[in-house]
């Protein structure tokens, strides 16, 4: 069968609203396989944001909330700029984004 124009429109636009979405698992990294196998001697290089924040809030001893909250807005704020960049490049191409 076929693809009609029709078909290949849709499909251009699906690819570009996962684009768009993709774009934030950059900031999410899997925090539980790294979890699994953290330990001190591999803070330097299996560090991630999210492993961090929980560093700082419940390993290093101090309960410190504030900073954890702000590196974890840090990251909303960046994942927020990806998903606008990213819309603003797909809809830039021609396809219809998602706002």
């Amino acid at each position: 069968m076929a693809l009609v124009k029709e078909d290949v429109h849709y499909s251009k636009g699906t690819i570009a609203i996962m684009l768009i979405l993709a774009g934030q698992v950059v900031t999410n990294g899997s925090f539980d396989q790294l979890f699994n196998l953290y330990s001190s001697p591999v803070y330097q290089v299996g560090d991630t944001l999210d492993t961090y924040i929980f560093r700082e809030s419940f390993i290093t001893g101090g309960l410190n909330y504030g900073y954890s909250t702000a590196i974890g807005m840090f990251k909303s704020v960046i994942g927020v700029i990806m998903i606008t960049v990213s819309n603003k490049i797909v809809t830039a191409i021609g396809v219809n984004g998602l706002y």
